[in-house]
């Protein structure tokens, strides 16, 4: 089943997509958005049967969909709502990483490493550049060879022969941690 969360983004974007002012259908929301056609189908004949969305019928079998005010509104109380949990995730991950660099720093590490190069690494590397402690290295296989940071992306394969005294899981892939579960010099923020 999927998430609500999950629910509230395919609809903020179905509104976002119907409000630009293209003509939009079903085949040409499920390209973009990247979703089944069936699934845009459920998604629209619930946005039209809650009033976010009108529809018109075009001949032959085509139908073009237009955001009413109250769609206008959803995407208003959805765009306020994913603001709220951004900002809520970000004082959670700051507090959190505060905590862990304080607690390693008085272990007595000096050298971290991030597993992962996305938005957590981002909010850890501010945490970790107040610590005092040095960041000995990006590890992410879906961007090695970029930089993030100012540093070079490492693949994953390399972590354990990075000099860093800890290394800290930043990916944003919960059900990935599994892997790295029992591992040592590994910490998890969430």
């Amino acid at each position: 089943m999927a998430r609500e969360s999950d629910a509230a983004e395919v609809e903020w974007k179905i509104l976002t997509e119907v409000e630009s002012g293209e003509r939009t259908t079903q085949r040409s929301l499920s390209k973009k958005l990247n979703l089944a056609l069936g699934a845009v189908n459920f998604h629209l004949k619930r946005m039209v049967r809650k009033g976010y969305i009108k529809m018109r019928a075009m001949p032959p079998n085509r139908a073009i969909y237009f955001v009413t005010p109250q769609g206008i509104s959803r995407k208003v109380r959805l765009t306020y709502e994913y603001m709220v949990g951004t900002l809520a995730f970000y004082r959670e991950a700051r507090q959190r990483s505060k905590v862990l660099f304080e607690s390693l720093k008085a272990q007595g590490a000096n050298r971290i490493a991030f597993l992962g190069a996305r938005d957590l690494a981002e909010i850890c590397y501010l945490s970790l550049q107040e610590s005092g402690l040095e960041l000995a290295g990006i590890f992410d296989d879906s961007r090695a060879g970029e930089d993030f940071l100012g540093f070079p992306v490492r693949p994953e394969k390399e972590l354990f022969d990075c000099p860093a005294d800890r290394i800290v899981y930043t990916k944003q892939d919960w059900a990935g941690r599994d892997f790295y579960e029992d591992t040592p010099r590994i910490e998890f923020l969430f």
